[in-house]
């Protein structure tokens, strides 16, 4: 007993990863439990999705640039079937509730070969028509979105190990990273939208928004522009195009 007493006396007066007076040794400081950062999220149409704040974007964008190499093989040679890649990313926006964006790959789908069949099994979370190593994809993408790129079900990836190789796994967490990426922007300056209709979000940022909200609004005629070229169809009908789906989405939402 009285061991234990002045072993828990001497554990109380000495400080962390200071000096002990008696023995000079440096004590460990005991290892910090890393706490999980949930995802920033902003408030939009009923649902709360995932956003970025400036610096998150940056820490984000880095790695991927770091992969640009690669990144450029699968968009260009490509690695993946494109219409196989698209389905990939429209998953993924879902799972972020990104409608710009999924609308933008919903588009794209369809111009590289997707069938709507398929892209409305990805809407109905109805996967079993696809074969099975599709599916494995899909399912280990969303998962990916869900965790932040963390915690992949054990199982999921031994099922991805199973159907693909080391690299066409690289690749399919890669496109992912990129949607993820693109998402997150776009939700951010829907959260600008929600701030102007006098709904501001209580964990988004103005500074954050107004910069997501600027570089949207570079980008997204530009891109219109690139879809309205590759599916045919005149610039003021894709556009009406993407304000109907987004106005449907948020109607779903509603009921």
């Amino acid at each position: 007993a009285m061991a234990k007493t002045k072993t828990s006396a001497s554990r109380k007066s000495a400080t962390p990863g200071r000096r002990t007076a008696k023995t000079g040794a440096r004590r460990k400081r005991p290892a910090a439990k890393v706490a999980r950062r949930a995802r920033p999220t902003v408030h939009v149409g009923g649902k709360r999705k995932p956003t970025f704040s400036a610096g998150e974007f940056v820490a984000t964008l880095k790695p991927l640039l770091a992969e640009f190499p690669t990144l450029v093989s699968i968009w260009r040679t490509p690695e993946l079937d494109p219409a196989f890649r698209e389905l990939l990313m429209v998953a993924v926006a879902q799972q972020n509730d990104a409608p710009y964006c999924d609308w933008a790959h919903r588009t794209w789908a369809e111009t590289v070969g997707a069938s709507q069949v398929d892209l409305a099994r990805i809407d109905q979370l109805n996967l079993r028509g696809f074969s099975r190593s599709k599916r494995a994809a899909l399912d280990f993408v969303r998962a990916l979105a869900a965790s932040d790129f963390k915690d992949v079900p054990g199982k999921l990836r031994r099922e991805m190990e199973a159907h693909y190789s080391a690299r066409e796994i690289q690749a399919i967490e890669l496109v992912a990273r990129v949607m993820d990426l693109t998402n997150r922007s776009a939700n951010t300056y829907e959260g600008m939208l929600t701030r102007l209709q006098g709904k501001p979000s209580d964990k988004g940022s103005l500074v954050d928004e107004a910069i997501f909200s600027g570089a949207f609004l570079a980008i997204a005629p530009l891109l219109v522009l690139l879809l309205s070229r590759n599916s045919g169809r005149p610039f003021l009908e894709t556009t009406r195009n993407l304000v109907a789906h987004v106005q449907r989405h948020y109607a779903g939402a509603r009921t």
